[in-house]
């Protein structure tokens, strides 16, 4: 596939130039951004209107700078991170009811469970318990990204989600006004830079980070087919890939999440980011939408809305390559 997508580029030139007029790029392509890709505001977990989480009285949450306390140091030994200061995001919310529990069909009470746990790489994880909802569609929420689960044949569900903010706030809707909400402090995340895109149904969209001059499908190449390792990055020699939601549902929320550890990395240079768009039968002759954010220790999330217009399906196996939507990061040795 990679080879595929190094000759398709080539054959784009000449095949949809309606596309690449549009502002999409090729490999070679001048680095102007394109107008179709917009800034956006940050949608702090973004409720729907008559879901599980808006019946839960939970509000829009407002991210602040405040001082972090001190972190303790046994912190810094596990993960062999530097112990300076650091500024954290503080929350201002109105106050979180969980809702009481609802009967289920058998008439005992429904009760629904999450909790959060902070792991290495500051990684979340999340455990949900509801009994009564087996085989369930769950969409979790957290700073504006949504993915879709399902429960298993007990009704439970266990997903490592990277966190994007400091106060991390996470939120589960299994529809029908059932929900739950867990908020952990993930003070490692200021270690960690994050580039995040995320999209709906069958887009044919992937991201793609090149570590230190590497070439597609050459070691340092971290994407969806070779994701990385979380040990290598807990030590601070590369990044690795998160992927979430579940591709098997209808219309599932998706997202890729790029890990570099930025605060501790072994070894200085650039790292490219970059995001593609695969012709597929399924995408073929479509509009397709995504979102990009970006999470770093230099400053606030940046948000960006991206408006795809496919090829006809001619072009199927074709690669539509999207420049200057994402930072590339500049590392410097700790």
């Amino acid at each position: 596939m990679i080879s595929k997508r190094a000759s398709s580029i080539a054959l784009m030139v000449g095949t949809v130039g309606l596309a690449l007029g549009s502002g999409y790029f090729m490999e070679n392509s001048a680095p102007t951004m394109s107008r179709h890709v917009k800034p956006a505001p940050i949608q702090v977990a973004e409720i729907p209107a008559g879901s599980a989480a808006q019946d839960m009285g939970l509000a829009k949450l407002e991210f602040t700078a405040s001082p972090l306390p001190e972190i303790p140091a046994d912190i810094f030994q596990e993960l062999n991170m530097p112990a300076h200061g650091a500024t954290r995001a503080a929350v201002t919310e109105q106050e979180i009811r969980v809702p009481e529990a609802v009967p289920s069909k058998g008439g005992f009470d429904c009760a629904v469970d999450m909790t959060a746990q902070v792991s290495v790489a500051a990684m979340v994880n999340i455990e949900l318990h509801a009994s009564c909802l087996p085989d369930t569609r769950v969409t979790l929420h957290h700073n504006g990204v949504m993915i879709s689960e399902v429960t298993d044949a007990r009704g439970e569900l266990f997903v490592t989600m990277p966190a994007l903010t400091e106060k991390a706030v996470f939120i589960a809707d299994l529809g029908r006004g059932k929900g739950a909400t867990a908020i952990v402090d993930v003070p490692s995340l200021q270690f960690y830079d994050r580039a995040v895109v995320q999209w709906q149904g069958d887009a044919g969209i992937n991201l793609h980070a090149l570590e230190f001059g590497a070439g597609f499908g050459e070691d340092g190449h971290i994407w969806a087919e070779q994701i990385g390792s979380l040990e290598k990055t807990v030590r601070g020699e590369g990044g690795f890939m998160t992927q979430m939601g579940d591709p098997d549902l209808s219309e599932s929320l998706q997202a890729q999440v790029y890990t570099f550890p930025s605060g501790t990395a072994s070894r200085s240079g650039d790292i490219r980011l970059e995001i593609d768009a695969e012709v597929t039968t399924a995408n073929c002759g479509r509009d397709i939408s995504a979102q990009s954010m970006q999470v770093s220790e230099a400053g606030q999330p940046h948000v960006q809305e991206l408006q795809l217009s496919m090829p006809d399906c001619d072009a199927v196996g074709e690669f539509l390559v999207l420049k200057n939507v994402l930072e590339d990061l500049k590392i410097a040795s700790k």
